[in-house]
């Protein structure tokens, strides 16, 4: 099911992903399966979530189709997918 708190900005190499529940957890994969990384709402962003395009090996992400899971606790989940263009 996709909810509709969750959206994703993303800028030349700075992306937000906008969450409106505390919590929440954000995770990046390649279109194989394969984490690319794991983002966690603190709270302190004003529902934003900002990645800085690094995997959690601290590589640089390449261009490519990715897709996201959220995971907001008492809200629900959200899928989905987006292209990062550099």
């Amino acid at each position: 099911m996709n909810l509709p708190f969750c959206s994703i900005i993303i800028i030349l190499f700075i992306s937000l992903f906008i969450i409106q529940k505390e919590g929440a957890t954000i995770r990046i994969y390649t279109v194989t399966g394969d984490l690319v990384q794991t983002l966690q709402h603190d709270g302190f962003t004003t529902g934003m979530v900002p990645w800085d395009l690094r995997s959690k090996d601290n590589l640089e992400v390449a261009p490519g189709l990715y897709l996201f899971h959220v995971d907001a606790p008492g809200v629900g989940e959200s899928v989905g997918r987006f292209a990062l263009i550099k």
